[in-house]
């Protein structure tokens, strides 16, 4: 049999699952808590990394001609900002 050791909040939250206390023993209660995660790993994974989704170019529908400005458009020049010093 090995020996584990566990912090005292630990052994306080073990003795949450305890149904009986005269019968279960912290070995009894962990057997217990891990028959119920083997059940659940049938529906759930949290081992398993998340999907990586696309990268954002990807995501970005592809530009049509409403999207474009004509050729020979003149665009504004920017506004300057507030910290910007115009000359």
């Amino acid at each position: 049999m090995k020996m584990l050791q566990i912090s005292d909040e630990v052994y306080q939250k073990l003795k949450a699952f305890v149904a009986d206390p005269f019968e279960d023993t912290p070995n009894n209660v962990l057997l217990r808590l891990m028959a119920i995660a083997d059940k659940a790993k049938g529906r759930w994974s949290a081992f398993e990394p998340a999907p990586k989704s696309p990268a954002p170019e990807a995501q970005r529908p592809a530009r049509s001609q409403q999207d474009t400005i004509p050729e020979g458009t003149k665009i504004p020049d920017p506004v300057p900002s507030a910290t910007e010093v115009v000359l």
